[in-house]
């Protein structure tokens, strides 16, 4: 009988499949580090010693679940020698790698699309496979397959080589002490004995974003975000007394002495509003964006009333919808539409519409069902709902069904089957990801900063096309129009993911409808994208109650935004903004000087948004 040994510790099968594990990460997080720099951001390089230091324990969780039933498995082999264990053993493992190197992989393309490492709401859009493969380019898809590919050989072909006959090698040793095990990994998966389990903030040492991001195990942090997902605790983000935080957030909403400007001279003003895909303020010129990459939206400044200082809800497609339609802001790691039986509880200013005598379409070029969206427009009561199987198959040649030119067709002929007076939303895609577009480009080059300032051109030819056919309709002279982006971007800027420019969106209202007075004017008071709906009520004398939902008509509003970005949140008001990460609870100045009190008030508002959501 061998005496227990480092060496013998260190040639067992659990040490070395933990170890082999351990460099998988150590290498994805190199990658991680490396793509950071590439998207022109920065870590500390004495920080970076340190993230591995950090990144330990969270790994070692991350690692334990993994390694729990082989390890299980190996310690019943020493007893046993049953070679259909090895078979379990070998099968299980065959078909976990590859989904390791699958998540690591997909956490470094996450990255540096939506700039947050994989979590539950990425995962949560693989019930629409085509819609994630048409966010890719041809290449990208192709790339993307030899990569996992190759990676899973290689990480399966060095586990066969060096980790593999550790497992048949007996210890000769006193085999109870093989039993430690089983104290070892629940402890391990726990991540110690201490009285709460671990969480990400034991990576959350730095300053820096990015370094954070990099500390995090991605594995890991894909489970605890499903898991919460799945698990809505009503005692999340909650910072302060629920009456307190409740009173806090109502008179955020109350004003004295309310001054609404009456912006339309019509009863019934027909409105139809166009949702465009990823248009951030850095691609309008007046807004400081970028210049000649939207020229037509630029003319139509001058006819309309342009909000500057407006911020999305969040960062996708699915949290502009409740916040558009019932005024109600994005949720920290969930989708708010992808509970059906919550969402049909949120107040929809379609339906206080629709009382009005209003018809209601909804107009999209792509699958209405992805990321549940055709449920909640159905709750939504459009009498009309078009996506891309309502066009003929040859012209779905955009990846996401059919480009914008198709759609802005399409839409004109569902509003012209409407009876006024109606409320109509279209909504584009030509400027999601992989960016392609049917029309030369504007602009040289084609790295993502560029595709993405080509497809907001080619939007914004699409415009003009729209606009020059609509005039001839009759029902033009009695609508207004609102132009509104579904959410920000990092492009074309490559802004922080979390920064207030990367959710800043224009908001204008043009047309006939527009009462002349208000027409080439500016109101620069900060807004949400979920002020639209109270802005709606206010502009057709609609009857809802809109709890979340600030009227930017008027005048005497308190001016604040909420911006969700799953990690945490962005609050913004006349002081300055700051940021609280929800890992370690760390409150962060990033413009001008917020007091104190922004602070409570952005604690009070995810506080009582997230209470509210819950007992839907």
């Amino acid at each position: 009988m061998k005496r227990l040994t480092l060496k013998n510790i260190f040639n067992s099968y659990p040490v070395r499949l933990i170890l082999f594990l351990e460099l998988i990460f150590i290498a994805f997080r190199l990658l991680f580090i490396a793509l950071v720099f590439l998207k022109n951001k920065s870590i500390d390089a004495i920080e970076i010693l340190y993230l591995f230091i950090h990144a330990l324990r969270l790994d070692l969780a991350a690692i334990s679940y993994i390694a729990a039933l082989p390890i299980l498995i190996w310690i019943i082999y020493q007893y046993t020698n049953s070679r259909l264990l090895l078979k379990i053993k070998n099968a299980f493992l065959v078909f976990v790698l590859p989904i390791v190197a699958i998540i690591l992989f997909s956490n470094l393309i996450i990255y540096f699309a939506w700039g947050t490492i994989i979590n539950a709401r990425a995962v949560s859009f693989l019930s629409s496979p085509k819609e994630v493969i048409a966010s890719l380019s041809t290449i990208q898809l192709i790339i993307f397959i030899v990569l996992v590919i190759v990676l899973s050989f290689i990480i399966i072909t060095n586990y066969q080589s060096r980790i593999k006959s550790k497992f048949e090698q007996q210890l000769n040793l006193n085999k109870h002490l093989i039993l430690l095990w089983l104290i070892v990994l629940p402890i391990s998966i726990r991540g110690g004995v201490q009285q709460i389990p671990i969480n990400e903030s034991v990576c959350m040492f730095s300053k820096n974003e990015n370094t954070n991001l990099a500390t995090v195990n991605p594995f890991w942090y894909l489970i605890n975000s499903v898991y919460k997902a799945q698990n809505i605790n009503s005692s999340a983000y909650h910072f302060i007394d629920d009456a307190e935080a409740n009173k806090i957030t109502s008179q955020l909403y109350s004003t004295k002495n309310d001054s609404l400007l009456q912006i339309t001279t019509i009863n019934k003003p027909n409105i139809v509003t166009i949702i465009l895909e990823s248009w951030t303020a850095d691609v309008i010129e007046s807004m400081g964006g970028e210049k000649g990459t939207t020229p037509f939206f630029n003319s139509l400044e001058k006819e309309g009333l342009l909000f500057e200082n407006i911020y999305a809800a969040g960062k996708r497609t699915d949290l502009m919808f409740p916040s558009l339609i019932s005024g109600f802001p994005a949720m920290p790691n969930v989708s708010v539409i992808k509970y059906s039986d919550k969402s049909a509880h949120l107040p929809f200013i379609t339906h206080a519409i629709k009382s009005k005598g209003y018809q209601t379409s909804f107009n999209y070029g792509g699958e209405v069902e992805f990321a549940n969206m055709k449920s909640y427009l159905t709750q939504a009561k459009f009498d009309v709902i078009k996506g891309k199987e309502s066009y003929p198959i040859e012209q779905w040649t955009s990846k996401w069904g059919v480009y914008d030119e198709v759609l802005f067709e399409k839409s004109i002929a569902t509003i012209n089957s409407l009876m006024p007076p109606f409320y109509s939303a279209i909504l584009t895609q030509s400027t999601h990801e992989p960016f392609a577009i049917p029309i030369q480009p504007k602009f040289s080059g084609n790295i993502e900063s560029v595709k993405f300032k080509n497809a907001a051109y080619y939007t914004d030819y699409c415009l003009k096309k729209f606009f020059d056919k609509v005039k001839k309709e009759k029902w033009y002279n009695n609508t207004i129009f609102i132009l509104v982006a579904d959410h920000g971007h990092i492009l074309p800027r490559n802004n922080d993911y979390s920064s207030p420019a990367a959710f800043r969106i224009p908001l204008l209202i043009v047309g006939p409808g527009l009462n002349a007075v208000f027409k080439n004017k500016r109101i620069r008071n900060i807004g949400n994208q979920q002020d639209y709906a109270a802005t709606i009520k206010s502009i057709l004398n609609l009857d809802i109650d809109l709890p979340f939902s600030n009227n930017l008509l008027n005048l005497n509003r308190n001016d604040f935004c909420y911006m969700n970005y799953d990690d945490g949140f962005v609050w913004k008001n006349n002081q300055g903004a700051l940021k609280l990460n929800y890992s370690n609870k760390s409150v962060t100045p990033i413009d001008g000087q917020p007091d104190s009190s922004s602070i409570i008030q952005g604690k009070s508002f995810i506080q009582s948004a997230y209470h509210y959501f819950v007992n839907l």
